[in-house]
């Protein structure tokens, strides 16, 4: 016996001279069970804001991936052609020192094909920066 009550193991209920004890234990039981509920519908909200979380450094980490290889493609696209120059420079002047018209002209028609591919890539790069830029805020 505790208190002047005690719990019957046979039944389970709260036994005592005095009822009250048995009703505030009853009390703090439900204000015990009131408070977990919300300690739980709370974990919910917090689990369901860390998903959200979580699920927007994946995009964002897509989205990086993304930029990363496109800015690659870009480098590898200037800096071939950077290379591609060099070697066109390179025969062309050989084609000039040896006075071969037709290795400059060759040299020539090689440029242009270069100039073409540069145009033609150039206004792919723009029309892709121009769908992928985000329209200014308006304030």
């Amino acid at each position: 016996m505790n208190g002047g009550f005690w719990i019957c193991p046979r039944c389970g209920v709260v036994h005592g001279a005095d009822p009250q004890p048995a009703l505030t234990l009853e009390r703090r039981l439900a204000g015990i069970d009131s408070k977990l509920a919300q300690l739980t519908s709370q974990e919910v909200l917090n689990m369901a804001t860390v998903q959200q979380v979580q699920q927007q450094v994946t995009d964002l980490q897509d989205s990086v991936a993304k930029e990363t290889t496109v800015t690659q493609s870009v480098l590898t696209l200037i800096q071939g052609l950077g290379g591609t120059i060099g070697s066109l420079q390179t025969q062309l002047a050989d084609a000039i020192k040896a006075n071969d018209p037709a290795a400059i002209q060759a040299v020539s028609d090689a440029l242009m094909a270069v100039k073409s591919t540069l145009d033609q890539n150039t206004q792919t790069l723009a029309d892709a920066v121009t769908a992928n830029t985000p329209p200014p805020a308006t304030p």
